[in-house]
């Protein structure tokens, strides 16, 4: 099967396509990641398909789509890829832009608006809005987490992001390794010196 050539994609697809963090362009859409994923039944858009869109810079499927939302993050579907894909990378990394852009400054922007028209004389503690409106988020999610066990992104407080490893990445060195988890990237190099650098 060959390869689906990728698509050049918004602003937002390559936000996807950075956060996802696996090498989607070797997809041939030979759909082993869909066969033994567990959530598939109640997905909407199967793994190989969320794949796809990414690939092809379907943006409006993938924003529509509930599939992220039933993904377990179990990585039976990255284990299952022969190619070294991992549909739940891509899941997580919908996710996440997701989230983010529902988000972006919005709620903030309108609620100043609000309040200056309706107080325009007191406009320098209006100013102070985006300030309480920051805390007060800070504080709900804080419960969220604690009481009601959920956090910001919908996961359950148990729930553990796709991690992925790699080693070797950088050819000059004794030993590199990058581990990524969601957002977080960490890069580790070693090089060994010789008795008489100690």
């Amino acid at each position: 099967m060959p390869a689906i050539p990728m698509a050049e994609g918004s602003e937002l697809v390559r936000e996807m396509r950075l956060l996802a963090n696996t090498e989607i362009k070797n997809c041939v859409q030979c759909r082993l990641c869909t066969m033994k994923c567990p959530a598939a039944k109640e997905m909407d858009v199967p793994p190989h398909e969320m794949v796809k869109a990414l690939l092809t810079a379907d943006e409006h499927a993938l924003l529509t789509a509930r599939s992220p939302w039933k993904c377990l993050s179990c990585f039976t579907c990255t284990s299952r890829c022969p190619r070294k894909v991992s549909p739940a990378n891509v899941m997580e990394a919908v996710r996440l832009t997701i989230i983010r852009q529902q988000g972006r400054n919005r709620l903030a922007a309108e609620t100043l608006e609000h309040f200056l028209t309706k107080y325009p004389e007191d406009a320098g503690l209006v100013k102070t809005v985006p300030y309480v409106l920051h805390k007060v988020e800070k504080e709900i999610v804080r419960r969220m987490i604690t009481q009601e066990k959920i956090r910001p992104d919908g996961r359950a407080v148990e729930e553990v992001r796709p991690v992925s490893c790699e080693v070797g990445l950088l050819p000059r060195t004794h030993g590199s390794g990058l581990f990524t988890r969601g957002q977080t990237q960490i890069l580790t190099v070693t090089t060994l010196g010789t008795i008489s650098d100690e």
